[in-house]
């Protein structure tokens, strides 16, 4: 019979979390958390380390998809050609368009 794996206190050690990769997913909470980031405090307080914090992934890994800051607030902000696009069309839904883009 095999005996439980220990930590160092000779506690039983708790089983190992299976990561599960999903590109996609990790880059949505990603963008999703530099949104709410960036909305909050705006770019210059804003950190990476904060982002990825809130996304629950690693800083590394916010730098792998977007590379720096810079980039991820570029990814995450709409740019005004997507905002102009979302502008055009009934003005008494704007509001809820432009918060959407």
């Amino acid at each position: 019979m095999e005996t439980p794996p220990t930590n160092l206190d000779g506690q039983d050690a708790a089983p190992a979390k299976k990561r599960r990769r999903d590109p996609e997913a990790s880059r949505a909470a990603i963008l999703e958390a530099a949104r709410a980031a960036f909305a909050e405090r705006g770019y210059a307080k804003t950190t990476v380390r904060d982002v990825a914090r809130r996304a629950g992934v690693t800083h590394g890994l916010v730098l792998r998809h977007f590379t720096s800051k810079e980039q991820l607030f570029l990814a995450a902000v709409p740019s005004p050609r997507t905002l102009m696009a979302e502008v055009a069309g009934d003005p008494k839904t704007l509001p809820t368009r432009i918060a959407r883009s």
